[in-house]
């Protein structure tokens, strides 16, 4: 009953205690403890009872306990000394307290150290520049600290009490934007609407700089009808992280709007809780705008195309598992069915509990992969069009050569190859005549045929102009390429119709065959053009295959022929003329236009040593053209300087005469000024005069255009014949008129050939007139004109103008 008496009586002194206490009988152990006290030491309630008062103090103060109480109990008296306890700094105190119901005893308290709590804080406070301030309401006095005189750079004061009456400048250096709310704040404290209050304003020091303020206040006292008698504030100048606040918040706003003009979503996808989260800009890529966000996990999977939903939900399954980055690209199927393409890029974030999360951003790429596509469609056009012709679509030089170096990596020793080139016959003259739409339309129509007829046997190439090439892989059988030959010369023989014209072709082809996987390719492209050459030679619309004998007896002749190709595209044949002369008065009334060849490396070169390849080859025709372009020129520029412009006689083939629509080019290129005839050799129009021959005469004769019958007499043409075609005048060929030196009977066969072209009507020249001789025959046979070396040779265009008088115009003038 006495020891119960006797803790109910500790309890009861140590529970008015305001801070850590507890009562301690003489043998050292603890009777009672309060709350705080226990909190203190770290002693719970059943271990606090009894416990070893010394053995606690000595563990919690770092004293000696035991010494300690000896020294109260023997009346030597203790002081209080201060000790660091857990929280701070506490001041330890023992009293001996007699009680008649505890006898004599220890009264232990621990007794925070205000003092040195206080200068702790105060150290605290002005290095951390946090500026402490107290207000007293009724005698209207601020107390500030140094730190708050430095926040706001105002110089150091002896008092530290500041009359806010007299100085104006605490409220009104306040950033006018904020003043109101600074003021309603101390209003509200000071009339006690407030207790608290937490504030940012801008303040401007008396230097003049802005900085930014955070002040926390609290009404700390009351008087008795609860006005507020003291505040207590704590300012901290938060400049720095204002600052850094308003550049994050324009970082921000930067990097937002960067992702609003590139459009990029962000997500974000726990796999803790199967979760995501878009933001708007994600909604609106997937065409969910103003739609609520769906935080399923299957969201995504429910948009992604079909092709490609496996493989990116996959790839992203297992960024998951092995906690590491994800990138892909995949479309979408939007809810109205548009096809989106989309890149997406996120971070694995791991949570510490073996879980983790995705966030990504989406950047809706389709834009990009419409150009991607569109230029990878343009580079396949490019690299089309690089390798194929632009008109008719076959193959070009280019492939061609690529197509016979991969040939020949496939070739074996024992596999063949041939070659063909092919040439259109008289494509020159369609062209110029029926217009360049009709040529290119006839182009592609014989593109179709050979694609047509070689089929996937081989490859049919353009090789520029009317040229074309076609190779043949692994031929077995050379009766194939005969066959093929023939079908394709068949075909082109029958005619075609053109934009309303009626066109006939035809082709020459030459072949050249090769096996093995040594054969130098560019040998069979030469041997295919001797070939080719062969054929032209043969009379064309035919087609001759490489034989090696062909290469020798040929080989320089298609150097030539390649050699004039060339020099007509560079004008290197120039027009000589050989002055025609009234039989009388040997006036020159006309003149034979000859060719002369200007060879940069051979220098001049006569026509009986280029001409025949011109006529073996194909070229007649558009030499010809060529002659007729240069003699209308110079005939131009002898008008301009007012001269006479004689009648020049031009050279005609027999092919160029009979070209569709001849008439009316000629005509189509003739200026007033102009004064052209046409020379037909004998030998070549008096054979069989066809329907087609007399159509083309009757035009010229229509058209005013005159022709000579050149070479008269030295073929057998026969008197019906020159009545059919009916010439303005018939050219005695020079074979009859040399023997008149030492035959006088050949004036009687001149004689006789003379009055057969008079008797038709037709004008008589003699040329090869060298002698006086000969001369004097052709003045009694009555010719009405002579030429000759006798008289004139043939001459460069701007001597032979030397020779001409000045027009009559000119004269009068």
């Amino acid at each position: 009953m006495v020891q119960r008496k006797c803790d109910q009586r500790a309890s009861q002194l140590v529970s008015v205690i305001v801070h850590p206490a507890a009562v301690v009988d003489a043998d050292g152990r603890i009777l009672a403890a309060n709350l705080d006290f226990k909190g203190l030491t770290g002693l719970h309630k059943m271990q606090c009872v009894g416990a070893d008062f010394c053995a606690v103090l000595s563990r919690v103060a770092k004293i000696d306990g035991t010494e300690a109480l000896r020294q109260v109990l023997a009346g030597e008296g203790f002081e209080p000394v201060s000790v660091e306890m857990g929280p701070g700094p506490f001041i330890l105190n023992l009293d001996v307290m007699e009680d008649d119901d505890l006898g004599a005893h220890v009264l232990c308290q621990i007794i925070p150290d205000l003092a040195t709590d206080s200068t702790r804080l105060r150290f605290l406070l002005e290095h951390l520049n946090q500026g402490v301030w107290s207000f007293n309401v009724p005698s209207d006095k601020l107390r500030v600290t140094d730190a708050w005189r430095r926040m706001r750079k105002i110089q150091p004061d002896i008092s530290a009490y500041i009359d806010p009456k007299s100085a104006p400048w605490l409220h009104g250096r306040v950033h006018p934007q904020d003043r109101a709310a600074v003021e309603k704040m101390a209003a509200d404290l000071v009339s006690g609407a407030s207790e608290t209050f937490e504030l940012e304003y801008r303040y401007q020091t008396m230097e003049g700089d802005w900085i930014w303020i955070l002040s926390r206040a609290k009404v700390m006292s009351w008087d008795d009808t609860g006005a507020p008698l003291e505040l207590v504030g704590l300012d901290t100048d938060i400049t720095l992280l204002k600052d850094r606040q308003v550049a994050q918040e324009e970082l921000a706003n930067k990097f937002q709007l960067a992702l609003d003009v590139a459009g990029i979503g962000i997500w974000e996808f726990d796999s803790a809780t199967a979760r995501v989260n878009w933001d708007d800009t994600m909604l609106s890529i997937y065409g969910l705008e103003g739609q609520e966000n769906d935080q399923s996990d299957n969201l995504w999977e429910t948009y992604l195309h079909p092709d490609d939903r496996e493989k990116n939900t996959q790839e992203a399954d297992k960024s998951l598992e092995e906690g590491r980055d994800y990138l892909g690209e995949y479309r979408i199927v939007r809810r109205d069915g548009d096809i989106r393409y989309i890149r997406s890029m996120a971070r694995f974030l791991a949570d510490g509990e073996g879980a983790g999360k995705l966030v990504g951003v989406n950047l809706d790429v389709t834009e990009d992969h419409k150009r991607t596509q569109e230029l990878e469609a343009a580079r396949q056009r490019l690299e089309h069009d690089s390798r194929h012709d632009a008109l008719t679509g076959l193959a070009n030089r280019r492939l061609l050569d690529e197509t016979v170096e991969d040939l020949l990596t496939r070739l074996g020793d024992e596999d063949s190859f041939a070659a063909m080139h092919i040439d259109l016959d008289h494509f020159k003259q369609i062209n110029d005549t029926m217009g360049h739409a009709v040529g290119d339309q006839l182009l592609v129509r014989v593109a179709e045929t050979l694609r047509t007829l070689v089929g996937d046997d081989g490859l049919v190439c353009r090789n520029g102009g009317d040229e074309f090439v076609v190779l043949l892989e692994k031929v077995t059988d050379e009766a194939d390429i005969a066959r093929l030959c023939q079908r394709m010369i068949d075909q082109m023989k029958e005619p075609l119709i053109l934009q309303g014209h009626r066109c006939h072709v035809g082709i020459s082809i030459g072949v050249a065959l090769a096996k093995g996987d040594s054969t130098d390719p560019s040998e069979v492209f030469i041997n295919a053009d001797l070939a080719l050459y062969a054929a032209k030679s043969a009379g064309r619309s035919c087609y001759k295959v490489f034989q090696p004998d062909v290469q020798t007896t040929s080989h320089s002749d298609v150097s030539m022929y390649v050699d004039l190709v060339r020099a007509l595209e560079d004008c290197e044949i120039e027009c000589y003329y050989q002055p025609q002369f009234d039989t009388r008065t040997l006036e020159i009334i006309g003149a034979e236009a000859l060719v002369r060849w200007n060879c940069p490396q051979n220098g001049l070169i006569l026509p009986g040593d280029f001409l025949p390849i011109v006529k073996t080859s194909g070229l007649a025709s558009r030499f010809d053209e060529y002659v007729m372009n240069v003699v209308l020129k110079d005939q131009t520029r002898w008008a301009n300087a007012g001269l006479e412009i004689p009648t020049v006689a031009l050279n005609i083939s027999f092919d160029h005469l009979m070209q569709p629509g001849f008439v009316d080019q000629v005509q189509s290129k003739l200026q007033p000024h102009h004064a052209i005839s046409f020379e037909l050799l004998e030998t070549a129009f008096l054979d069989d005069i066809t329907e087609d021959i007399a159509a083309v005469l009757a035009q010229m004769r229509a058209a005013g255009i005159p022709f000579d019958l050149d070479d008269f007499g030295s073929g057998h043409s026969s008197v019906v014949a020159l009545q059919a075609i009916k010439p303005h005048r018939v050219k005695v060929d020079r074979q009859l008129v040399a023997p008149l030196e030492t035959n006088p009977a050949q004036f009687h066969i001149l004689e006789a050939l003379t009055c057969v072209a008079s008797l038709q009507g037709c004008g008589v020249l003699i040329e090869g007139i060298e002698t006086q001789t000969q001369l004097q025959a052709a003045v009694d046979l009555g010719c009405e004109a002579v030429q000759g070396f006798l008289l004139g040779r043939p001459v460069p265009a701007d001597e032979f103008a030397a020779s001409l008088p000045a027009s009559a115009l000119r004269a009068g003038a």
